[in-house]
């Protein structure tokens, strides 16, 4: 019933949008919705994929910490979604700003969450961390490409931390036992080669995103201006061709006088 009921609202929802904000704007607003839905897929993703790996493929690491991080984004998504339903009330540049605001706040967590999910599943072994690159294109989706490459910057931050405090063991190591060689994460060259093709493949992601996003949201903004024009272009058609119809209305009058005046002489 409350999908049927959110089915009903998003038509609405998304009109009224359209009307209060620009494009790029209102696209940033339902975005924020969507990811908060798709967050409730990674939450049960999180779950299946745990007793996957621990029933059926029998790699070894404690599920506990993993089900906890999965138990804790289902809670602060709540909260999130709590909190998306009063973001488009206010001024324009004010809803703006806070959406940008949450926004970052979010994906912010979300990078937060993975890192700790990452190093009670292996660390820097686990081919999971791969889902960084996710987190960045969200990133060029919703916010300005400074922002982006903040949100980059500190996805590098937190794996590169996670797995060189793991190497010097200042961090406790979770390994996966039937998956890698046992000690793979104290394997300099290892560790280095990850390090190097996550922050290769993390920046040229943000790149590659921000551009495509950049000249989509250019197109749309040229499309909104030629709306506009064609718009004023035809209110001012409709109005010459009110003052034509006006005119010919007096030409008709005009000439019935005249037939009239000349036809009562000539009677």
């Amino acid at each position: 019933r409350r999908a049927r009921s959110d089915a009903r609202r998003s038509p609405h929802r998304s009109r009224r949008l359209a009307q209060a904000f620009r494009p790029e704007e209102t696209e940033l607003l339902q975005r924020i919705h969507h990811f908060i839905q798709l967050r409730w897929l990674a939450v049960i993703g999180v779950v299946i994929t745990t007793c996957v790996v621990d029933q059926i493929l029998r790699i070894g690491f404690p599920t506990g910490p993993a089900y906890g991080v999965a138990l804790a984004i289902a809670a602060y998504n709540a909260i999130f979604m709590l909190w998306a339903r009063r973001l488009a009330q206010g001024e324009r540049a004010e809803v703006v700003t806070r959406a940008r605001r949450f926004a970052t706040l979010q994906i912010t967590v979300d990078l937060l969450a993975l890192t700790v999910l990452l190093h009670f599943t292996g660390g820097v072994e686990n081919p999971f961390f791969l889902f960084f690159v996710f987190h960045v294109i969200n990133a060029s989706l919703l916010l300005p490409v400074r922002l982006t490459y903040a949100q980059a910057t500190l996805a590098v931050v937190l794996f590169g931390s996670m797995a060189g405090l793991e190497y010097l063991g200042n961090l406790p190591h979770v390994e996966l036992q039937g998956f890698l060689s046992a000690g793979l994460y104290r394997h300099g060259v290892y560790v280095m080669g990850v390090l190097s093709a996550f922050v290769v493949t993390l920046y040229v992601a943000a790149y590659m995103a921000t551009s495509i996003v950049r000249e989509l949201r250019h197109r749309e903004a040229q499309i909104v201006a030629l709306k506009d024009r064609v718009t004023t272009e035809a209110q001012q058609l409709e109005q010459a061709n009110a003052k034509l119809v006006e005119v010919d209305r007096l030409k008709t009058y005009f000439l019935g006088m005249v037939s009239h005046d000349l036809k009562s002489p000539l009677v």
